[in-house]
């Protein structure tokens, strides 16, 4: 299941939920869960980025993607892991 909130601050907080891990093994608390944030702003998404690494793992560093021109995804102290990325909309 995939969910979509804008916020205030004009961010795209977007969630993916996934009952089931494809490969069959078990579902550990906290990893069927992948929450994206979205900003058009570079510093903020280099901030959040560095606070969720703080005690997680990097899974792929800040960096230019073909979907994005800003994305890094990290799991945190937590268990969660998170998709950082700068968008824009289009015009």
């Amino acid at each position: 299941m995939l969910t979509n909130y804008s916020t205030p601050a004009g961010w795209l907080l977007r969630q993916k939920i996934i009952p089931l891990r494809a490969n069959g093994t078990e579902m550990v608390m906290g990893d069927n869960i992948h929450p994206t944030i979205s900003t058009d702003n570079k510093d903020e998404i280099t901030r959040l980025f560095n606070e969720l690494k703080e005690g997680g793992e990097v899974y792929a560093e800040l960096g230019r993607t073909f979907f994005s021109e800003w994305y890094g995804m990290v799991k945190d102290k937590f268990g969660i892991t998170w998709h950082i990325l700068h968008y824009t909309r289009p015009e």
